[in-house]
């Protein structure tokens, strides 16, 4: 059924229908803003004439009544409409990051390469120094050697050729090869003059005196290969040598190792190989 409203300013009283009760419109007359009442509210003052708000529009015209709700609507807004919720992006995929690859095959290769000539110049520059100082012998071809009388094989560290001796006796020969950083050779002279009389013990003891008269040091009596020897150390414009002299039938043998810094092994290698024919 319709509602009056009524303008708490000018009084003025209207009739609306039912379906608008609570809403707000403003006094024609007066443009307070107006709240329709629930229907249960009855008004307590007389009701003036009434309007029909909605039949005759002859205090609103055709015009004021389509303000209506332009009025109600700028004054007191639109209804609260629902906010619309966003969508919500859809989560972006993660790109994976590629994994570092490093060094290409050439830089690897050239790093291995640079590494392994870094190892072997190290390698050889330490061989190199135990070598020089007599702990390995690398590079030495030994080879077997027989005098030209038969009478002596030894072990070269090479092929075999004459050699210059000047201290050796007329008629003597000299024989030898060289490595790296050392030198063999065996010097071969014949018994000569008083020496071809001589006894062993004699003999000896004339060498032992004759080495110390040319400077040689270390001057002793040894065996070598089970064979009486004198054995005594030299040295010559910055070459040292060790040697060692013996009787084999009429002659005198004297092997000489020579080497420059250590001494090293292969001086006994060279002694130790020593046969009598």
């Amino acid at each position: 059924m319709p509602i009056k409203a009524k303008c708490r300013k000018c009084s003025k009283v209207y009739t609306v229908k039912d379906e608008l009760a609570g809403k707000k419109f403003r006094c024609k007359q007066c443009q307070t803003p107006v709240t329709v009442p629930q229907p249960a509210v009855i008004l307590e003052e007389e009701p003036e004439p009434e309007e029909d708000l909605f039949g005759s529009n002859d205090d609103f015209g055709g015009d004021d009544f389509g303000s209506f709700g332009d009025d109600f609507g700028d004054d007191y807004g639109e209804p609260v409409r629902p906010k619309k919720r966003k969508k919500k992006p859809a989560p972006k995929k993660k790109r994976r990051k590629k994994k570092s690859s490093g060094p290409g095959i050439g830089a690897k290769i050239g790093g291995l390469f640079g590494a392994a000539i870094g190892v072997l110049f190290v390698i050889g520059f330490v061989f190199r120094i135990i070598n020089a100082a007599g702990g390995l012998d690398l590079g030495t071809s030994w080879k077997s050697y027989t005098t030209p009388d038969g009478n002596v094989t030894v072990l070269m560290p090479g092929t075999a050729s004459t050699v210059p001796n000047h201290s050796m006796a007329p008629g003597g020969q000299s024989y030898g090869a060289s490595g790296r950083n050392f030198g063999c050779a065996i010097t071969i002279e014949p018994m000569v003059g008083q020496l071809a009389g001589m006894s062993e013990d004699e003999l000896f003891n004339a060498f032992e005196f004759g080495s110390g008269m040319m400077g040689a040091s270390n001057v002793e009596r040894t065996t070598l290969n089970g064979k009486s020897a004198i054995k005594f150390d030299a040295l010559k414009a910055g070459i040292k040598s060790e040697n060692i002299a013996f009787v084999h039938k009429d002659k005198v043998y004297t092997m000489n190792y020579m080497y420059k810094g250590v001494k090293g092994s292969k001086g006994s290698k060279y002694f130790n190989s020593m046969k009598l024919n």
